[in-house]
């Protein structure tokens, strides 16, 4: 438990540093980029020394998160941050691409920056595509994954209010003069097609005997199931009394926290916000898609 301890004071922390300079975006974004390192390698060799302590317990040392943004993948990762002695890393390049690029879903990993990781147990969160480089790459270093997406509608919402509540977010300036409808409006002409691509290019390139595919809407119906997939899918073998304690100290720390990165998480909120324009640009740009992935029956909705 001190290794989650210690890694959730982590993330308060620059969190509350970043918020401080919330008036001041330029002062924060360089604080941000500041602490990316010192927050890595603190996290780092505290998953040394759980290895250490803990490697005994686990054949995979190792759980590799490849999330589509906005779609729970800080609360799987949050999830599974309380098995003991795993602790969760952000990869340091992938954020200086993001806030280059705007955004980290088209991030390329590299092999010396996977090698890092080796002799820790590590939580690793990215939002990478499914390129036949990054799945090569994961294949050849035998490292098992997680992919996980939502309806790309809901993810619209929830990104929009994301950005426009973070002044020091490299997307800011494309959002905040905007109403949240026209928001949800400039992101279906030019985000989700980009988001559907993402989904598609894991589902051409993944590894089926490495990879498992998580559904957000899977997650919120029935996370307890959805957390003992995942412990099968890394050979993860605990009595049931303590999966039951593991998933009891993991809800209760979720009703306690605070963090922005949650808003309502509702299935279908999308709803609430689209009017008629909205709805044919994404029918427009990803409605084959909506269809195709089971989120529609057809493109009467």
């Amino acid at each position: 438990m001190e290794e989650i301890i210690i890694s959730n004071f982590i993330e308060l922390w620059i969190e509350n540093i970043v918020k401080s300079f919330y008036r001041y975006p330029k002062i924060a974004q360089l604080c941000q980029n500041a602490l990316i390192y010192p927050r890595f390698y603190l996290q780092l060799t505290n998953s040394r020394i759980a290895y250490l302590k803990h490697r005994k317990k686990y054949s995979q040392y190792i759980i590799f998160i490849c999330g589509l943004p906005k779609s729970g993948t800080t609360w799987l990762d949050q999830m599974l941050a309380e098995l003991p002695g795993f602790n969760s890393i952000m990869l340091p390049g992938m954020h200086y691409w993001g806030m280059r690029s705007g955004g980290s879903h088209d991030y390329e990993l590299s092999l010396d920056e996977i090698l890092t990781f080796d002799k820790t147990l590590s939580i690793i969160k990215t939002h990478s595509h499914g390129s036949l480089k990054n799945t090569d790459l994961l294949r050849r270093l035998g490292i098992r994954y997680v992919i996980m997406y939502r309806d790309i509608r809901d993810v619209a919402v929830s990104y929009v209010h994301f950005v426009r509540e973070r002044p020091w977010h490299p997307e800011y300036k494309l959002y905040i003069d905007k109403s949240i409808q026209d928001g949800i409006l400039f992101f279906a002409q030019n985000m989700s097609s980009v988001f559907s691509e993402w989904i598609k290019s894991w589902y051409e390139y993944k590894d089926s005997g490495a990879s498992i595919i998580i559904q957000y809407e899977q997650m919120l119906k029935d996370p307890k199931s959805v957390f003992i997939k995942l412990l099968n899918h890394y050979d993860i073998k605990l009595p049931d009394g303590e999966i039951d304690n593991i998933f009891d100290r993991y809800q209760q720390s979720r009703l306690r926290q605070r963090s922005t990165h949650f808003r309502k998480g509702i299935i279908g909120d999308w709803e609430n916000y689209f009017s008629p324009e909205i709805k044919n640009a994404f029918k427009e740009n990803i409605g084959d898609f909506l269809v195709e992935f089971g989120y529609e029956q057809d493109m009467d909705w």
